[in-house]
């Protein structure tokens, strides 16, 4: 019973989707039931990211106070001592960093002394004197963590020409673009603190974000803030359950079993299909010998409606081409050896031609002569010379066009009418026909002859007065081919044009 392939695909392909809707739906639960579970290198990747972004942000502020310190109008002030000033051109300083909310410029004579302004917090006091001190070498220190007032302090001398320390320059960052820029990193399954080394009043976490209780259980990812001695902990709930646990073993049970079914509906789709063709390829091949026998069976069973289609035109072409070779041969106008035009269909198609040329235009005639064709017969005798004008009538018949007229004329002799064609179209097609015969012909018992052959082109003419001038003219340029050497082909131009040399066609 004849089917088609369309079905084995939409069966498929509906099988397919099928699996896949099992498969996904299933994925999807137990992607929901395992959601909480947390990679910790994922983990790591995150802490090491916003740990990174913070020394961006701190020490982005700190080279800006740097070069702000190293202003002449910064110098000139503290050498003058007038603390006006010196807090005047302090706010013009923290101008230019518009991030910033306080600035204060500090001659170092009135941080040994203690003086400072009214308005400086006790905090960032002492921070001055353990830098002045040499107690500290970190530049930047949080304050009032915690508190509406939080802030960190960036601090950096200001040096003379001779690097001798004249003051220091103060500036004052609040803490809520940090902040800001902290929870957008930070999930609401994490939490984070920033630590400062621990000194006198000032608290070891300058900044924390998330909810502490719920990472008791977790491990904490510590970075350094290199080169500033602080350290970002990161810690991220990591949630680790069996994944078989809990009834998740039907999950996979299903899973399983949806790619075992996928697996063997593909592999039997894919079976019934590889069988179908090849019964029906077998049912081609059956149908190809028979028209080669000369006989078409009526049925030719085939399981695919596609290829049936194609067995339909082709057993309708080949009952065709059997019909018409039983003519040619009732007519006797079929060569019995080669199965080719024999010389009576070649005249009547020369004729023919000849006689249209006015209407349709002339057509040229190429001679073929195989080279050495005697020596094929004295060496392996006559049945290996058959076969060989039998294989050299197929080689032809495959490479000319459907409008030219194909004929042996007797022996080894073949000729081909390229009807309506001019003669530098037909020295084209020769050229082509040269190039596509194969080199060699393997014959039986093992035999292999070297295929040559000459060649002699012309092509009609309006003075020609009967058909077979022509024919004539590429005799002449066959002869003369064949005392060139052999292997070759040359023109024969008409009559009228003498002075033309015939060009020749080489392998």
């Amino acid at each position: 019973m004849s089917q088609s392939l369309a079905k084995f695909h939409f069966h498929s392909f509906a099988n397919l989707l099928l699996n896949l809707l099992i498969l996904g739906v299933v994925g999807y639960l137990l992607i929901i039931d395992l959601r909480a579970a947390t990679n910790q290198d994922r983990t790591a990747e995150t802490a090491q990211r916003l740990a990174n972004d913070v020394r961006g942000h701190l020490d982005s502020q700190r080279s800006a106070v740097e070069r702000l310190a190293t202003r002449p109008e910064a110098t000139k002030a503290l050498r003058q001592g007038n603390v006006l000033d010196q807090q005047r051109q302090a706010d013009e300083l923290r101008m230019l960093l518009p991030q910033s909310k306080k600035a204060w410029l500090l001659p170092a004579n009135s941080v040994s002394e203690r003086k400072f302004p009214p308005l400086l917090d006790e905090a960032c006091r002492n921070f001055v004197l353990r830098a002045a001190s040499g107690m500290a070498n970190v530049p930047i220190e949080y304050h009032a963590a915690h508190t509406p007032d939080e802030h960190y302090d960036v601090l950096q001398p200001v040096l003379d020409e001779n690097k001798k320390t004249l003051g220091f320059l103060v500036l004052s960052f609040a803490s809520a673009p940090l902040q800001s820029m902290v929870e957008r990193q930070v999930p609401d399954s994490a939490y984070m603190e920033l630590h400062q080394p621990p000194t006198g009043d000032i608290s070891e976490v300058a900044f924390s974000y998330g909810n502490r209780e719920e990472m008791e259980s977790a491990p904490a990812i510590s970075v350094t803030l290199d080169p500033l001695p602080w350290t970002l902990k990161y810690w991220s709930a990591n949630i680790h359950p069996a994944i078989l646990a809990e009834g998740r073993q039907y999950y996979f049970f299903i899973m399983v079993v949806a790619a075992i079914s996928l697996i063997v509906m593909s592999y039997s789709l894919y079976r019934s299909t590889v069988n179908s063709i090849q019964h029906d390829l077998k049912s081609l091949a059956n149908m190809i010998r028979d028209v080669r026998s000369g006989t078409v069976r009526k049925d030719y069973p085939m399981e695919l409606d596609e290829f049936a289609s194609a067995l339909l035109y082709l057993k309708d072409s080949g009952r065709k081409l059997i019909e018409e070779k039983q003519k040619l041969r009732e007519m006797g106008l079929l060569d019995h050896l080669s199965q080719l035009s024999n010389r009576r269909h070649f005249e009547l198609s020369l004729k023919e031609a000849f006689e249209t040329q006015g209407l349709n235009g002339p057509s040229s005639l190429l001679i073929l002569d195989i080279d050495r064709f005697k020596l094929v017969n004295d060496q392996y005798g006559h049945a290996a010379g058959d076969e060989l004008i039998v294989k050299f009538a197929n080689a032809l018949r495959r490479c000319v066009r459907q409008t030219d007229v194909l004929a042996r004329l007797g022996g080894d002799e073949f000729c081909i009418i390229y009807t309506f064609t001019p003669l530098q179209k037909a020295r084209i097609l020769s050229e082509r026909l040269r190039k596509q015969l194969p080199r060699e012909v393997r014959l039986s018992h093992g035999i292999v002859h070297s295929l040559r052959w000459s060649g002699g082109l012309s092509v009609m003419s309006g003075s020609d007065e009967k058909p077979d001038q022509v024919l004539v003219r590429a005799d002449q340029a066959l002869l003369r081919a064949k005392e060139s050497g052999r292997n070759i082909t040359l023109l024969e131009y008409s009559a009228y044009t003498p002075t033309q040399l015939p060009r020749a066609l080489v392998d």
